[in-house]
């Protein structure tokens, strides 16, 4: 990767890091402010419904006891004393009389009183209560009139409301529910509040400039609102971002440090993996291929690891990958056969006649200086052109014309070929028979379908099937259950590997000699 498009890519995330924790910060105290404003409104309109519950069961309360007296006859000083009885047992309700029609004939506040002309009512309530408003009883104070056929209770609108200093700018109301008209408010009010929500039950929404909650009683044919303002929303969004966005900030820190971080291992890592290199730090493990019929030790397949790069992490097929990356696959080529060079004669003496296999990239076919490295490698003493295979991946062979003349060269000095992981890349059966492969090595995808009744669990039947028509000998990977390795057995599959016969390991473990049972 060019070094400035890779620094591009890093002042990138660089910046995404930075701001992405910024703007998460911002939307997370955009939504909990509102997230709270909405419980504040919807708290405030709950005891506002509350209050105006308890000022209904007062007034229903009156007006049951004054249908216990006679509305007929003159308006004496006695009967006005009676009602006046009624109101001192009721906080909220501060008139009670006799009506006839929309005038009231008898009240308890006194004589100036009676006579008065209510005018027709607001609205009719579903259960028949006529319902009066800024009706001026004591010639000063509006008040709201609940009347039926001769009785009547008023009680002063701001009775229906509730403190609630903690809330600047607080807009807040009571209203009939079935006609949608407002009994009492405070502050603000939008008509369209009551057109679009006023029958729900229970409803919060913000129409730009107010937060809204809505609450409806479950007694009366009233509901409540309570709208908290714009500008207060603000306030608190600004406390809340104000305690968020450090924390933003310092996950965005965090997020560039671990980029920065990583960009400097990774413009770093080929002189890591050079110094890895000359310091011979990489190892060879190697996992066994068995027989599946006398289950022994046929070969072993020679793995690359790096032990001492745990402060890098790097799992095995990453640094293999970011050698390719690098331009350094060759040397590790040349790497992993000097290292067989020195362990092969010791496997052989132990396993006589049986083999290692080693992986080459695709660039080691496209270059063929691999040919070079391996006739070297054959002029050890103890190894010989039937104890070396050599496995390539079906992507080696992007161009099969270089890829096929640098396996000829191969096959000329007597190694087998591997092609390894078949049926993940092209599984060409044309281009497959044009390779001169020896072997084929089906992979773990397909072992792990055996028995399982997918569709992918017959492929392994089509791969054995096409080995069988090129002549080629089967190796089958990842096998780790003996129900698959019968299953391979049984249909012509002569070599496996996995962990049900053993793990890659180091040499002296492979050749410790297996304890008794």
């Amino acid at each position: 990767m060019p070094r400035r498009f890779a620094t591009t890519i890093a002042l990138t995330l660089c910046t995404v890091a930075i701001v992405l924790p910024l703007v998460a910060a911002l939307l997370i105290a955009r939504h909990q402010s509102m997230e709270e404003a909405g419980a504040q409104a919807s708290n405030i309109a709950s005891a506002i419904i509350h209050r105006t519950e308890a000022v209904g069961e007062q007034s229903a309360a009156a007006y049951q006891r004054l249908t216990e007296l006679n509305p007929s006859g003159t308006c004496s000083e006695a009967k006005r004393a009676q009602l006046r009885r009624i109101l001192l047992d009721y906080d909220y309700v501060q008139a009670a009389g006799y009506v006839s029609g929309d005038r009231i004939t008898c009240s308890a506040i006194g004589p100036q009183a009676d006579g008065l002309q209510m005018g027709p009512p607001a609205y009719v309530s579903p259960k028949g209560t006529r319902v009066h408003f800024g009706v001026s009883i004591d010639g000063s104070r509006p008040f709201v009139v609940l009347s039926g056929d001769h009785y009547a209770t008023a009680v002063h609108p701001d009775n229906l409301l509730v403190e609630t200093p903690s809330v600047p700018g607080l807009a807040q109301g009571v209203f009939g529910r079935s006609a949608g008209k407002v009994w009492a408010r405070d502050g603000h009010f939008d008509p369209a509040w009551l057109e679009q929500h006023g029958k729900a039950a229970r409803a919060i929404f913000y129409d730009g400039g107010y937060l809204v909650a809505i609450q409806g009683s479950e007694r009366f044919d009233v509901g409540a609102y309570a709208a908290i303002p714009r500008a207060y929303l603000s306030s608190r969004l600004r406390e809340l971002a104000l305690l968020l966005l450090p924390v933003g900030l310092a996950l965005g820190a965090a997020l560039v440090g671990a980029i920065v971080m990583f960009a400097r291992q990774r413009a770093s890592l080929p002189a890591l993996l050079r110094a890895a290199l000359n310091r011979q730090e990489f190892v060879l493990y190697y996992q066994p291929i068995v027989e599946l019929g006398s289950n022994t030790i046929a070969g072993a397949e020679a793995l690359l690891r790096w032990p001492a790069n745990k402060q890098i992490g790097m799992r095995p097929a990453l640094f293999v990958q970011a050698a390719a990356d690098c331009g350094l696959t060759a040397r590790f080529t040349e790497y992993v056969l000097a290292r067989v060079a020195i362990d092969g004669p010791r496997f052989f003496s132990r396993y006589p006649g049986c083999y290692i296999s080693v992986n080459l990239a695709p660039s080691d076919l496209l270059s063929g200086t691999v040919v070079e490295h391996l006739q070297r490698l054959l002029t050890t003493p103890g190894i010989g052109v039937h104890n070396i295979v050599v496995e390539v991946t079906e992507s080696s062979f992007i161009d099969p014309a270089s890829a096929n003349r640098t396996i000829a060269r191969i096959h000329a000095l007597g190694i087998r070929v591997a092609i390894d992981d078949f049926g993940t890349g092209f599984s060409g059966l044309s281009q497959l028979t044009q390779l001169r492969a020896d072997c084929l090595k089906i992979d773990k995808i397909f072992v792990d379908a055996i028995g399982t009744g997918s569709v992918t669990s017959e492929v392994v039947l089509h791969i054995i099937a096409m080995a069988r028509s090129l002549k080629l000998t089967l190796i089958s990977e990842g096998v780790e259950t003996h129900a698959q390795a019968e299953f391979l057995r049984r249909h012509g599959v002569a070599f496996a590997q996995g962990w049900l016969f053993g793990k890659a390991q180091p040499l002296d473990e492979l050749l410790r000699p297996a304890e008794p049972d």
